[in-house]
């Protein structure tokens, strides 16, 4: 008497987020095997895998949503030439939502595996010996590429460094 279950399922999301520059694509797998062998012994398999790679503005989409929060709605985003403006009314900002989210790179991708299998094997009625083992890996890479951003200002054409979380930077973990 042999009975088994199977279940397999496959998942994908692909999503843009609410502020330029920030995506997440994402894959999931899982398979489970249910296997009755006989009266006495059953076993079972559970496979189960997602893959995630997330983009977000080098300072993280929270900082960029407060920068537009206090931008000067009399500011230009850019110069007459493309360079970013930065303003020159009331007090001095080092920071420009629109370079925060087009400069540079910040990706995360990581991957999550787990396997399980577990066996069942009634010795007398109602006396069951029950074994099980179990894998994990996870793994995750971060990949950081900061550039070197200057906001100028449009009176005096003096350029000041953009504020993007700390110094010009290109990392891999």
């Amino acid at each position: 008497m042999k009975k088994r279950f199977i279940l397999f399922l496959l998942s994908y999301i692909d999503q843009d987020g609410i502020v330029l520059g920030t995506n997440t694509k994402q894959y999931m797998a899982r398979l489970n095997i249910d296997t009755k062998v006989s009266e006495k012994f059953n076993y079972q398999l559970k496979l189960s895998g997602r893959y995630d790679d997330v983009n977000e503005p080098v300072v993280g989409a929270s900082t960029v949503i407060g920068w537009i929060d206090r931008a000067v709605p009399t500011w230009a985003p850019y110069l007459e030439d493309g360079r970013y403006a930065s303003t020159w009314l009331g007090f001095l900002n080092n920071t420009h939502p629109l370079a925060g989210v087009k400069e540079g790179k910040n990706n995360t991708e990581w991957d999550n595996l787990l396997a399980n299998i577990s066996a069942e094997y009634e010795i007398l009625n109602g006396l069951k010996l029950k074994g099980t083992a179990a894998v994990k890996s996870y793994h995750m890479l971060k990949k950081v590429f900061r550039p070197e951003v200057f906001l100028i200002n449009p009176k005096t054409q003096s350029a000041t460094a953009q504020n993007v979380g700390g110094r010009a930077l290109s990392a891999w973990n």
